[in-house]
């Protein structure tokens, strides 16, 4: 009788068991028609197609008037002090990461920062070292126009990021980098038309 009843207990736990399973299955199987059905209401809204890759041509979140950029990838380092505002003063170790122009004419430098002996917070002021020389006008001297990062307030042993922008005719791709700093000057002729650049002697 025992074994009679232990054995109907057993055969109805083993029905539930599937039961609870095909249940399961046909939950899931509801969630993932109503998955399908919602891509396919989305994508007749936006017009595209499932498993169809698309691409998009992006401009570095410029805007309309900016248009498209040419990037020269650059590895130019140099040493400097850092700017009396804050005292005690330290070098400051500068990189120039790339140079890019747009449509429009505007001239970005991309800079790193690294205070790497610094002891307390120190400040740059990095529009001072670069300056844009326009051979075709006689060597006309470009100053920047605008500068973008904290360079107001770096805490010791860290690295902050900025750019520095300058704005030139736009037919331009040609066109000197002067950096200064300490007691140094050095040139660098850009070519955007290339995405080139390199050192260059002027005088």
């Amino acid at each position: 009788m025992t074994k009679g009843i232990t054995f109907t207990i057993a055969i109805l736990v083993i029905v539930l068991i599937g039961f609870y399973f095909v249940i399961s299955e046909v939950s899931d199987l509801r969630n993932d028609l109503k998955n399908l059905e919602l891509t396919l209401e989305i994508s007749k809204k936006e017009g595209g197609v499932i498993g169809e890759a698309t691409s998009t041509e992006t401009n570095d979140a410029l805007s309309p008037q900016e248009g498209r950029i040419l990037v020269i990838p650059t590895a130019i380092i140099f040493d400097t002090i850092s700017s009396p505002l804050l005292e005690p003063q330290t070098k400051i170790t500068v990189t120039v990461e790339s140079i890019s122009k747009t449509e429009d004419g505007t001239v970005s430098i991309d800079i790193r920062a690294f205070t790497s002996e610094a002891t307390t917070y120190s400040a740059l002021q990095p529009q001072n070292f670069f300056e844009l020389i326009d051979l075709e006008a006689g060597g006309k001297t470009i100053k920047p126009v605008k500068t973008e990062g904290a360079f107001s307030s770096i805490p010791p042993k860290s690295a902050i990021s900025g750019r520095i922008s300058f704005k030139i005719d736009p037919a331009k791709n040609s066109i000197i980098l002067q950096i200064n700093y300490e007691d140094t000057i050095k040139y660098y002729e850009l070519n955007f038309t290339k995405k080139t650049y390199k050192e260059t002697v002027l005088g």
